[in-house]
């Protein structure tokens, strides 16, 4: 209708917000489109005509197409899905599944195009943190995740058809926001299981699923009674994941600092040769700098190096010769200089209110962990000048 035309995003006759918020027209619009998006689409399995199914098929094209314009308004994301969209999606997976019988995808399905611009939809909706609960009650979360994750065992299905790989790329934007949701993420652990998620962990760069699956592999670790006894299925998937972070090109502060974590939770005696391969203190005296103010990746940087130079000489070596020792010594010395309040302007995220201190035992506990493994590392401080 025209009415509804004029709400398109890109038509310049608008004069009015699309939320519906601010807006309450947009609630009517909404509501309409979404009407005829299920009678579009039910009429379409129902009547055996095939001149008017094609009409039929093309409106519901454009209702999916209007609803992802409508979805550029944050507010209007949960009002699309309690308004009948998941329905509409529900009974779309029942109609479809984008893997037959034989476990190859069904790319001749007329069902397919419905379904790609249904997950367009989806995908903007779940950038919405009140949206996420709702996406992950409904039937539409388990065919999602199944989805992705079997794309995510056969890329080659993914280079080989378009529409595979528009498919695949709003089903990982949705799971991906899912991950950043704690009753989402859950519902994700309890469907995939840590072992999936762990090989998941080593087949994506996705920052949001890297940093769900560390948490979760952290807690597990932390669980664990006797480190010694955790099993190789989790250790060297967890590993391996460490491994790709650290190479990252874009690797950020917050998922290096639970990298960091990891690797004091797995400093045993099976996986210290593992660690070593990381090369974390080349990472952290790489980094340092660049995340310079950061309290919680100094934090991070003093505890792990504490740790891992506690029995290791050769490690405490390597961070004196490269130069980590002193960047952390000085970073220290600018906090102490600068005093207490000063530090809690610039508090990190997850320090408590005892940070200046911790920052400060953290690297007298370096200190005394170095010193304890070979005394003459007191000689080397000071010509260090540290």
């Amino acid at each position: 209708s025209s009415a509804l035309m004029l709400h398109q995003a890109d038509n310049a006759k608008i004069k009015s917000s699309l939320s519906s918020s601010e807006n309450p027209q947009i609630t009517n619009d909404l509501n309409q489109i979404l009407s005829l998006l299920r009678k579009n689409y039910n009429d379409m399995k129902t009547t055996e005509d095939p001149e008017l199914n094609v009409v039929r098929a093309d409106n519901v094209h454009k209702c999916l197409n209007l609803l992802k314009k409508m979805a550029l308004a944050p507010d209007n994301h949960k009002p699309i899905l309690e308004g009948g969209f998941m329905n509409f999606m529900e009974k779309l997976d029942e109609d479809y599944q984008l893997f037959n019988e034989d476990g190859e995808p069904d790319v001749n399905n007329k069902h397919l195009g419905f379904e790609i611009d249904g997950k367009n939809v989806l995908q903007a909706c779940s950038n919405s943190e009140n949206a996420l609960p709702i996406i992950a009650e409904s039937p539409v979360f388990d065919s999602t995740i199944n989805e992705v994750t079997k794309l995510y065992d056969r890329p080659e299905l993914i280079a080989a058809n378009s529409d595979v790989q528009n498919l695949f790329g709003y089903d990982n934007v949705i799971f991906s926001n899912l991950c950043k949701n704690k009753t989402a993420y859950d519902s994700i652990f309890n469907t995939i299981g840590l072992d999936k998620l762990l090989e998941l962990g080593q087949k994506t760069g996705n920052t949001n699923l890297l940093n769900s699956i560390l948490n979760t592999a952290g807690n597990y670790i932390k669980n664990t009674p006797n480190k010694e006894n955790i099993p190789d299925e989790v250790v060297e998937p967890t590993l391996e994941i460490m491994k790709k972070w650290v190479k990252l090109h874009d690797r950020n502060a917050p998922l290096l600092c639970k990298v960091l974590e990891l690797a004091t939770l797995l400093n045993t005696d099976k996986a210290k040769p593992r660690l070593a391969e990381l090369g974390l203190i080349n990472s952290m005296n790489n980094d340092l700098n660049k995340f310079k103010g950061d309290h919680d990746y100094l934090n991070a940087c003093l505890n792990t190096l504490s740790l891992l130079a506690k029995d290791s000489p050769v490690n405490g070596q390597e961070a004196l010769d490269c130069g980590l020792l002193k960047q952390l010594n000085d970073e220290v010395s600018n906090i102490i200089q600068e005093g207490p309040e000063r530090y809690e302007e610039n508090k990190g995220e997850n320090e408590d209110e005892n940070g200046y201190l911790k920052t400060c035992y953290n690297l007298s506990k370096l200190y005394n962990n170095l010193v304890k493994n070979d005394l003459n590392n007191v000689d080397k401080f000071n010509k260090m000048g540290i």
